[in-house]
C-alpha cells in the first residue's frame, strides 16, 4: 500500500477503525498475530500521535484503543483504499468467479476443522 506500514500494522488499523471497543488482545485474536508484536506496533502507533490508549474500568489489565484525529484521517484512508481494492477485485472476477471462490473457501475451512480432529488422535 505504499505507506510505510507493515501488513500487520495495516490489520490491526483496520481493526480499530471498525471496532468499537478495541483491545490489544481482539486484534491479536482477529488477525493471529502474536501479543509482543502487536504490542509493538501499538506503541509506535501512539508515538506517531495515531492512538490513545484508554483504561477500561472494568478490566484493568486492558486498555481500549482509541484512533486520534490523526490516526482516524490515515485509517480512514488506507480502510477506504482496501475497499476500493476489494470492490476492483471483485468487478474483475465476476459473480460467478465469486461464488466459486467463496463456496471454495467454505470447502476449505470445513475440511481444515475436519483436519485437525484427525491430528488430534
Amino acid at each position: 500500500m505504499r505507506n510505510g506500514l507493515s501488513l500487520n500494522s495495516v490489520l490491526a488499523l483496520y481493526s480499530i477503525h471498525d471496532e468499537k471497543a478495541c483491545t490489544s488482545k481482539s486484534i491479536g485474536q482477529r488477525w493471529i498475530i502474536l501479543k509482543q508484536t502487536v504490542h509493538t506496533f501499538l506503541q509506535g502507533f501512539e508515538v506517531r500521535g495515531y492512538i490513545e490508549l484508554v483504561h477500561v474500568p472494568e478490566d484493568k489489565r486492558n486498555k481500549q484503543i482509541h484512533l486520534t484525529q490523526t490516526g482516524r484521517e490515515l485509517a480512514d484512508t488506507i480502510v477506504k483504499k482496501l475497499h476500493d481494492m476489494e470492490l476492483y477485485a471483485m468487478k474483475r472476477m465476476g459473480l460467478e468467479r465469486m461464488r466459486t471462490l467463496n463456496d471454495s473457501l467454505a470447502l476449505f475451512i470445513t475440511l481444515f476443522r475436519d483436519g485437525s480432529s484427525d491430528t488430534d488422535e
